[in-house]
């Protein structure tokens, strides 16, 4: 069986879900300051699934708004959004396995089956399971996704990519 893309409307209700849980427990998901100013950033969520002989993969991206320029109340032109930021001010329960349960937790509501978290990309971290074509599984990555936030919290806290990429598999 060959991947294919599966029907964005069958899987609205996990996005509308998962955006609600970041406009609450999550929020702010960015602070930093800027200008002597206090900043937020909130992301945006994009989801698309697939279907092969793996099961269903679901990728749940957060990003922000592009960037693009504006002018604020006094005529000054002012940049706004864009997806780099410090790892420093993203919110600190994005900075635990816990958001990997309560996304699992969210997709259980809706789809049955074995979920497994396979796959990330978060502040430079690249991580994918290994697939096993025999046994028609991927690796769950959690330990993985762990020792990245150890990583993080050691390396020096420069400007990255914060677009945040968790991808899970249902069997």
């Amino acid at each position: 069986m060959f991947e294919s893309s599966l029907p964005f409307r069958d899987f609205e209700p996990i996005k509308l879900k998962i955006e609600e849980l970041l406009n609450t427990h999550y929020y702010p998901n960015v602070s930093f300051e800027k200008d002597d100013k206090k900043n937020t950033k909130a992301y945006f969520v994009g989801l698309d699934a697939n279907e092969s002989k793996f099961g269903i993969t679901i990728n749940v991206m957060l990003r922000f708004p592009d960037l693009w320029r504006r002018e604020d109340e006094f005529g000054q032109e002012i940049e706004t959004g864009g997806n780099i930021i410090r790892y420093s001010d993203l919110n600190p329960d994005f900075k635990q396995e816990t958001i990997i349960d309560e996304l699992k937790d969210i997709i259980s509501d809706f789809m049955s089956g074995d979920i497994s978290f396979v796959g990330f990309e978060f502040f430079g971290k690249y991580v994918k399971g290994q697939k096993n074509g025999h046994t028609k599984t991927i690796e769950d990555v959690g330990d993985k996704f762990n020792q990245a936030l150890d990583e993080l919290e050691q390396e020096p806290d420069d400007l990255k990519d914060g677009t945040i990429t968790f991808t899970f598999n249902i069997k």
